[in-house]
């Protein structure tokens, strides 16, 4: 596993946070700083600033239930959980299904 995974995932966490998506910003942090724990990888300071910026307030305008369900929920995601949930979209897209394409072979 590479240790710039948690980085990524802050990245997202603050995406998350800059498109109104508070609960989803506060899981993917606690997600992050879970794995930084596992791997061992100290957050740089400039990461930290950016997380203080982005991700603290949504803590203030969250009612203090959510921002903890948010925060559990982000601590008991696995490696793979974390992946999946920092790349799926919030938006259910209905994929087409694999029959809709024409067989390349």
């Amino acid at each position: 596993m590479h240790k710039a995974l948690p980085q990524v995932i802050e990245g997202l966490a603050c995406v998350a946070a800059a498109t109104a998506q508070p609960e989803r910003a506060l899981r993917l942090a606690e997600a992050s700083a879970a794995l930084r724990e596992t791997l061992g990888v100290a957050r740089q300071p400039e990461d930290a600033e950016l997380l203080v910026r982005h991700i603290g307030p949504l803590e203030a305008r969250l009612e203090a239930d959510a921002v903890e369900q948010a925060k559990t929920e982000g601590r008991a995601m696995s490696v793979n959980d974390a992946i999946g949930y920092a790349l799926a979209s919030e938006i259910e897209e209905v994929a087409a299904p694999a029959s809709h394409f024409p067989s390349l072979t």
